[in-house]
Formats: C-alpha cells, sequence, structure tokens
C-alpha cells in the first residue's frame, strides 16, 4: 500500500502534463487567431479605402453626367431653334417665290389698256 501515493502522485502528474498540453494548444490556437484578426482588420482597412475610392469615382461620374445632360438640352435647344429658323427661312422662300409667281400671271391675264 505505500506504492499507492506513488501511483496516485504518478497519475496525477500525468493528468497535469496533459492539461498544460492542452492549455499550449490552445495558446497557440489564440495566437493563430490573434494573427487572423490582424489580418482581417488590415483587409477591413483596405475595403474602407477601396469604397472611399467607388464613393470618389461615383460623384465624379454622376457630375460628369449632370454636366453632359446640361450640355444635350442646350445642343437639343440650339438644334430646334435652328430647324426652325431654316424651316422659316425656306417657307418665306417659298412665299416670295409664289407671290412672285401669282403677280407675273395677274399681269398676264390683265387686259392691255389701249
Amino acid at each position: 500500500m505505500v506504492d499507492e501515493p506513488d501511483n496516485i502522485k504518478a497519475i496525477v502528474v500525468r493528468e497535469l502534463r496533459d492539461e498544460i498540453r492542452e492549455v499550449r494548444g490552445e495558446v497557440r490556437d489564440l495566437g493563430g487567431l490573434r494573427d487572423e484578426v490582424r489580418e482581417i482588420r488590415d483587409d477591413i482597412r483596405g475595403m474602407r479605402r477601396e469604397l472611399q475610392d467607388v464613393r470618389t469615382l461615383a460623384l465624379g461620374t454622376f457630375e460628369r453626367v449632370k454636366r453632359l445632360d446640361r450640355r444635350l438640352e442646350e445642343t437639343r435647344d440650339h438644334l430646334e431653334t435652328t430647324i426652325k429658323a431654316e424651316i422659316m427661312g425656306t417657307g418665306m422662300n417659298w412665299r416670295h417665290e409664289l407671290e412672285s409667281r401669282i403677280e407675273a400671271l395677274e399681269d398676264g391675264l390683265k387686259p392691255s389698256r389701249p
């Protein structure tokens, strides 16, 4: 029975060593997690920068679209005015030509006075 305390002591020491190994393994795992957390944090920082770049580009694109829209509207107005002026000019030419022809016909139909 004298051997029993030594046996118990050996068992306890063995179990403590096993526990220490497990704790060390968990600590190593936590170290790996720490590295992963740092990597994720760095990735998030990079994504924030990229998101800011996308936002800046989107705002710039929006401003360019607004400018192009204004220019398109100005061009449309100018084109409309030009077409109206051309149509009116052509209409006036036709009117003068018709008036001239009608006047010539009227002069040809008038009885000549002796």
